[in-house]
Parts: structure tokens; C-alpha cells; sequence
């Protein structure tokens, strides 16, 4: 039987914000995998997928899984067409953490080992086919002995620079910061160890397996084309979140405040580099006291000037009036507009049982909600749903007293002046 692989398409959402179409997020699915996979990385043309309990088209199994720790890769064309089989052989026991990077040319796979001396750093080097070029080449060490969590991969928009970061507890002295930046092929650029009080990690990679932190999302570890990156964390010493921004040629380092109210808990952190006009543009989300009531505060860095050149704060419900808590499961993502602002998706799922139905107003004080939601001038009216099932309202805030399974709230926060706010509603 011919092998099929069926393509499940899932557009979270499209937006078009002053010419520019944001970038759909595309989800594949093959109900003729019979075991889960991931998509390691794309490498050329191909895509790089590594079924994890070795599968093989026509239901066959990788015959390299029967080793312990072997790794396999199916390779799939642009219309996930199976193409070819590689083994990249099996994982010894130093190897604490790796991590793929596909290329134009190449499919990277990068080991970190521990031992006597540290970390090494390991390279698997394939073609966009599959051809081995390298194999378990030593490119660095760090005299750090710390677990996975610990490390961070970052690399540019243009892939000619990738950062290895590496976070060493020191006893009663905080963290020092490991620097390792290498170039496309893997030279090192430059190695540097920053030690200070303001030093905080931003986020854990946790899993054994994968990517570095790229250009085009929205975590809090860029780097720029020019070697330059730039980190947002929490301060340690007090309730600051600060933007580091370390410069490659002198290894100094330029930090800028964003105060945060005390009362409010943190819920997501984006970051957005535009590295052409050279800026960056940084948003905290917080919660104030129910999960419903949110603030965004945005602070947009110019990089040549070294220092600030916009910065806001938005409040706002998700909900309508003083509604404190919805009758839904739902799910939030934050995430930048790059060269525009900031987003945060609601999407509303299945109802909670009868029993479990909050009071919209339990809790509330009415001054409170005054003051959070004041740009809701009208509470009570739904806007009209458009013929296309999509609504957009010149401000913040909730667009309906009750939602239904899968309606969709977008939050949009500028990062520049001269821009507005504004809220939308996409029904199911």
C-alpha cells in the first residue's frame, strides 16, 4: 500500500496591521505515523522528523531503534513526502543536552557533555540530505558544571550568529554569566564571563531535546546580525524587570529599567528585535488581582542611542464591565507584532459545568473596576459581528457578556507613537 501523509493546516489567526500579513502558524499532522514525532528542524528543503518510537514508512520500523539511544530521522519534502532515512547513531551517556539547527545547507546537531574539565561542546554536522560531514567534533569548552536547565541557544535573524549561554550558580554570590559566541560553521567569535547582581536567567530550556531561540519569536534572548544580544529578566535585588543589552566589541553591558507595579503578578514576557532600524521593543503582561484584569507595559529601546525612546502602560479587562471570571476554559498566548507592538490571544474553549459557574461580579470592588476598565464605555452592548465572522473595536476590553466554544479576543498594544489600541473578535 502506497504510504499517504495527510496535511492538517491550522491558522491560529491572520491579521493584516498597516500592509503587512502576520505569519500563520502551520501545524502538520499524519494519522499514518502511528507513534508521536517531532519536527526537529528544517534543512533545505527537507524537514527533519524524529519519530520516537522509530517508525518507519509502510509501518516498518527504524531498525536503529533496536540499539539503546540511537536516533533516527525521517526526512519529508515541502508536501511531507517521505524521502530518506538517516541515523545519526546512538547517545552516550556524558551527553546531558542537544540541540538542532537546520540551515539553508545544513542540519546541525549540537551535544553538550559533561566532563572532568566542565562542558564540551560537541558537532553533528549532515547536508540538507542527510550526508554526514561531520562527526562528534569538539568546538568549545566551559568550565561550568551545571544541569540542562541551565543553558540557553539563541541565533540570528541572518543564522551567521549563534549564542551559548550558560548560568553558574555561584555559593552566596548569585549567578556568573558564560558567553560563547560562535559563527555559522561554529568558530568562536568571542568568549566572555559577566558576574554581577543584576545577572538572572529568563526562561529554562528543560527539554533534552531542542532548537535555539530564534529571530522571529518571542522569547526573551535575542541576538542581533552584528554579534550584539540583548536579554530581558527580572531583577534580583528588587521588583524592576530590567533589558540587558551586551555589546560584542567591548563586552559591555547597557541596562534599562521597567518599573512594575509591586500588587501585580507576572503572567509572560515578549521581545522584539528589529534589527535593520535597530530597536528593540520589550512587553511584561501582569496580572492585577483576577485573572480578567491585565496590564501591559511596553518599552521600545533604540540600540545606537543606548537608551529609551518609547514606553507605555495599558490596563484593561478581558472581560466585559466587572466581570472578574468567565464561565469558559480558556487559553492565553502573548506575542510580539514585529515592528509594530505587541499581541494577546484569547481563545475561549468548552463551558464549565453549571456547578462550577462564577459569579461574574463576586469580589469586585465597583471603584476598582471603574478605574481598570475605564475604557469600556458601554458594557451592556455587544458589538455586531461582521459577515465575516471577524470584529475589530477601536479599544480594550471584553466584546461580549458570554463566548462559545472556540470564539477567539485579540488585545493589540502598540510599541510606537502615533499608534492606537484596539480589540478583536474572531467567532468560531
Amino acid at each position: 500500500m502506497r504510504c499517504k501523509v495527510m496535511i492538517y493546516t491550522a491558522v491560529l489567526t491572520t491579521l493584516l496591521l498597516a500592509g503587512k500579513m502576520a505569519a500563520a502558524q502551520q501545524i502538520y499532522y499524519s494519522p499514518f505515523i502511528p507513534d508521536s514525532f517531532d519536527v526537529a528542524a528544517k534543512a533545505g528543503d527537507l524537514y527533519w522528523v524524529e519519530s520516537k518510537a522509530g517508525y518507519r514508512p509502510g509501518g516498518r520500523r527504524a531498525t536503529s531503534r533496536s540499539r539503546p539511544g540511537a536516533q533516527t530521522f525521517d526526512l519529508y519534502d515541502s508536501k511531507l513526502r517521505w524521502q530518506a532515512l538517516v541515523s545519526t547513531g546512538p547517545l552516550t551517556p556524558d551527553v546531558f543536552k542537544e540541540y538542532y539547527l537546520g540551515s539553508d545547507a545544513y542540519f546541525d546537531q549540537v551535544y553538550l557533555r559533561a566532563d572532568a574539565a566542565g562542558t564540551s561542546v560537541t558537532l553533528n554536522r549532515y547536508s540538507a540530505q542527510g550526508l554526514p560531514l561531520a562527526g562528534n567534533k569538539k568546538i568549545a569548552d566551559l568550565p561550568v558544571w551545571e544541569r540542562a536547565s541551565s543553558f540557553l541557544l539563541a541565533r540570528s535573524q541572518d543564522r551567521t550568529k549563534i549564542l551559548l549561554l550558560a548560568f553558574e550558580a555561584v555559593p552566596e554570590d548569585g549567578l556568573r554569566l558564560h558567553a560563547l559566541l560562535f559563527d555559522a560553521d561554529w568558530q568562536v567569535l568571542s568568549y566572555k564571563s559577566y558576574h554581577h547582581a543584576n545577572i538572572a536567567q529568563p526562561l529554562i530550556q528543560d527539554d533534552f531535546s531542542g532548537q535555539p531561540l530564534e529571530s522571529f519569536g518571542s522569547g526573551p534572548l535575542k541576538v542581533c546580525n552584528s554579534g550584539d544580544w540583548l536579554m530581558a529578566s527580572p531583577a534580583r535585588t528588587s521588583t524592576r524587570f530590567l533589558l540587558q543589552y551586551v555589546r560584542a566589541a567591548d563586552a559591555g553591558v547597557l541596562e534599562q529599567d521597567m518599573i512594575l507595579p509591586e500588587w501585580s503578578t507576572r503572567e509572560d514576557v515578549a521581545l522584539s528585535l528589529d534589527d535593520q532600524a535597530r530597536d528593540v521593543s520589550l512587553a511584561v503582561l501582569s496580572r492585577i488581582g483576577f485573572s480578567a484584569l491585565k496590564q501591559v507595559t511596553v518599552l521600545r529601546y533604540a540600540l545606537d542611542k543606548h537608551q529609551a525612546v518609547f514606553d507605555s502602560v495599558y490596563r484593561f479587562s478581558t472581560l466585559l464591565a466587572a466581570q472578574s471570571k468567565t464561565p469558559n476554559l480558556v487559553h492565553e498566548q502573548f506575542l510580539a507584532v514585529p515592528g509594530r507592538g505587541f499581541m494577546l490571544l484569547k481563545e475561549f474553549g468548552r463551558p464549565y459545568p453549571d456547578s462550577y459557574a462564577s459569579n461574574p461580579y463576586d469580589g469586585l470592588v465597583e471603584g476598582t473596576a471603574i478605574y481598570l476598565l475605564d475604557s469600556v464605555r458601554h458594557p451592556a452592548l455587544a458589538p455586531v459581528i461582521h459577515a465575516s465572522g471577524y470584529t475589530r473595536l477601536s479599544q480594550l476590553g471584553g466584546t461580549r457578556l458570554r463566548y462559545d466554544r472556540g470564539d477567539l479576543n485579540l488585545f493589540y498594544f502598540p510599541a510606537r507613537p502615533g499608534d492606537s489600541t484596539w480589540t478583536g473578535r474572531k467567532i468560531k
